[in-house]
């Protein structure tokens, strides 16, 4: 048997003539590219990490801010009990009522609300409130709390001019991170702190009563009154005063800017015994000896305040306050 021989051909690559060979330039230039890429892998890996790192920062952040707010855009605080406040002849110097205000979550993560918020403010004795319904709230739902709070309504009260008395609801939530928050809420957004506003719900229930004010441009004054009838079976002593917003009261001098006023007047009854079902009527006037050249920018208040005696004790029942600026402008004939 004859062996087949097989040839085997070597091919061998001739050099290209347009190559150029390899000089010492071309050395570093591959590990350079090489670095530069590593370099960027590295840098976006770092950015990518960066990223991360500050989105958990920003999410940890967000899981552990609270931050609530009334929902109510007139009085925040809600009276459920007002009807019985002073009925049956139990109006007294520290009512107590059932209060609840409803709170919306604009925290960016759900929060839970607990137990014992609390508010507090000058006049106020205690006040603490509990969630009533569901207690979670998902960004931008509302939820409510409910208690009691009693309050002072005697005078002189610690709260002094009672609608510059700012009341907080301090409120405690559980966050999303699981840690526990407090954040305080004012409450007097309706005008009225919350001493003022339950002590003047009870007063509606003892006495029916009709603020007014007037002016007469020909004498140059102006006056603040009260009509009002009793709603007790038993009398009451009365007495109609006045306060400014500065917290001064008979007798001082208010200061109104570029106006001046003269000693105000008793007009009408001030004082006296008010009857089962009986009626009063009166207030002060003012005289403006010096005209107002322009409104100031800021308002000087005056609160006429009915105030009853009980058990020796001076309580806050009926007040409304005006304003001293446009009433002296009204009273130069500046405006109707």
């Amino acid at each position: 048997m004859e062996e087949t021989e097989i040839e085997i051909e070597f091919l061998e690559s001739e050099p290209d003539p347009d190559a150029r060979p390899l000089g010492p330039a071309d050395g570093w230039r591959r590990p350079a590219a090489f670095v530069l890429a590593l370099g960027l892998c590295v840098g976006a890996a770092s950015l990518a990490g960066v990223r991360a790192y500050r989105h958990d920062r920003a999410a940890d952040r967000a899981a552990a801010t609270l931050v609530l707010r009334v929902q109510a855009t007139g009085d925040p605080v809600g009276l459920p009990g007002a009807a019985t406040l002073g009925s049956a002849d139990s109006w007294g110097g520290d009512p107590s009522t059932t209060v609840e205000v409803d709170v919306v979550n604009r925290s960016p993560d759900a929060v839970t609300l607990l137990p014992d918020a609390v508010i507090r403010g000058p006049g106020v004795f205690s006040a603490s409130l509990a969630p009533s319904g569901g207690a979670r709230l998902e960004p931008g739902e509302v939820g409510r709390l409910v208690g009691t709070a009693r309050v002072d309504c005697t005078l002189p009260s610690a709260a002094g001019v009672g609608r510059d008395a700012q009341s907080t609801l301090l409120v405690r939530a559980r966050l999303a991170d699981g840690s526990v928050g407090t954040a305080p809420i004012g409450l007097n957004t309706g005008g009225e702190s919350v001493r003022e506003e339950i002590c003047l719900q009870q007063g509606a229930t003892v006495a029916s009563g009709n603020f007014a004010e007037s002016a007469d441009p020909l004498r140059h004054t102006f006056t603040i009154s009260l009509t009002a009838r009793s709603l007790l079976s038993s009398p009451l002593s009365y007495t109609l005063t006045y306060q400014y917003s500065d917290a001064s009261r008979n007798g001082a001098a208010a200061v109104v800017p570029n106006t001046a006023l003269g000693a105000p007047a008793p007009a009408g009854t001030i004082a006296g015994l008010l009857v089962p079902e009986g009626r009063l009527a009166g207030g002060f006037t003012w005289p403006v000896t010096q005209c107002p050249l322009a409104l100031p920018e800021e308002n000087v208040d005056v609160e006429l305040q009915l105030i009853v005696t009980d058990s020796d004790r001076k309580v806050l029942l009926q007040a409304d306050e005006f304003d001293l600026s446009l009433l002296a402008a009204a009273a130069c004939g500046q405006f109707n």
